[in-house]
C-alpha cells in the first residue's frame, strides 16, 4: 500500500516519465525555434521482439547555438566527457560535454541520454558533438579530450576524434589505484607530486619515492602513458 502510495505521489509531482517521452520532439521543437542553430537530434529504434509496437526511445543529443558558439570563441580547446546514471524507472543514462570557461570554470557544452554507456552509444554522442563543433579543431587548434579511462569511451573517442590528444582524470586514475589495493596517504602523495611536477625530473623524483615506498604501485602507474596525467 504504502509503494503503491509513493509511486502515485511521485507521478503527481515528476509527471508520467514514460508519456514525456512521446513529448521529446515537442520539447526539441521548441528549443530550435527559441536558440536558432541549436543542434538536437532524437533517435528511436523498433523493438524486434514487438515489430507492430511504436518504436521505442534510442538516443538523444542537445547542444545550445549560445554554449556551442561561447565554447567555440571563448574557451580553452579542452573537452572533459563522462557519463552517469539518471534516477529514474526508465533506466537511462546522461552523456555530457564540457568546457572550461577563463575563470577556469566548468562551462556546459552539450548533453545526452541513451539506453546505456557503451562503445556505440559514445560514438553516437561524439559523432553528433564533433558535427556540432564543426570537426577536431576550433580557433585555438585540436581538442583535447579528457576521460576517465573508460574502455568504450576511449575506443569511441579514437574512432570520432583520432587526432585529438587524450587525458586522463587523476581522479579516476587514483579510484582505480586504490582498488588495485594501493591505498595510504604516502602512496598519494607521491603520486600527486609526479601528477602535479611542472618538469621532468620533478616527476621522476616523485616517482622514484613512489617506487621507494611500493614497487608494485610503481609498477602499476607506469603502465599508463605518462603524457596523459602528468602536467610536465
Amino acid at each position: 500500500m504504502a509503494y503503491r502510495a509513493r509511486k502515485q505521489v511521485l507521478k503527481v509531482v515528476q509527471g508520467d516519465q514514460r508519456g514525456q517521452y512521446t513529448r521529446i520532439r515537442d520539447y526539441l521543437q521548441v528549443v530550435l525555434d527559441t536558440n536558432p542553430g541549436s543542434r538536437c537530434i532524437v533517435t528511436t529504434r523498433n523493438v524486434p521482439e514487438h515489430p507492430s509496437k511504436n518504436p521505442r526511445f534510442h538516443g538523444l543529443f542537445f547542444c545550445l547555438s549560445a554554449c556551442k558558439e561561447g565554447f567555440l570563441n571563448g574557451c580553452r580547446p579542452f573537452i572533459g566527457v563522462d557519463g552517469c546514471f539518471i534516477k529514474l524507472s526508465t533506466g537511462q543514462q546522461i552523456l555530457a560535454a564540457i568546457g572550461r570557461d577563463g575563470n577556469n570554470n566548468i562551462y556546459p557544452i552539450a548533453f545526452g541520454v541513451v539506453d546505456k554507456e557503451d562503445k556505440d552509444s559514445w560514438t553516437w554522442f561524439l559523432t553528433q558533438l564533433k558535427d556540432a563543433l564543426g570537426g577536431e579543431s576550433g580557433k585555438f587548434g585540436y581538442y583535447t579530450i579528457i576521460s576517465d579511462r573508460q574502455k568504450g569511451l576511449l575506443n569511441a573517442i579514437n574512432h570520432v576524434f583520432p587526432n585529438c590528444p587524450q587525458r586522463f582524470c587523476l581522479r579516476h586514475i587514483y579510484q582505480n589505484f586504490q582498488t588495485a589495493g594501493f591505498r595510504g596517504d604516502e602512496l598519494k602523495k607521491h603520486m600527486d607530486a609526479a601528477s602535479y611536477s611542472y618538469t621532468e625530473n620533478e616527476h621522476l623524483d616523485a616517482m622514484n619515492a613512489l617506487k621507494r615506498e611500493c614497487k608494485a604501485a610503481w609498477t602499476w602507474l607506469h603502465k599508463i602513458p605518462v603524457h596523459t596525467w602528468a602536467r610536465h
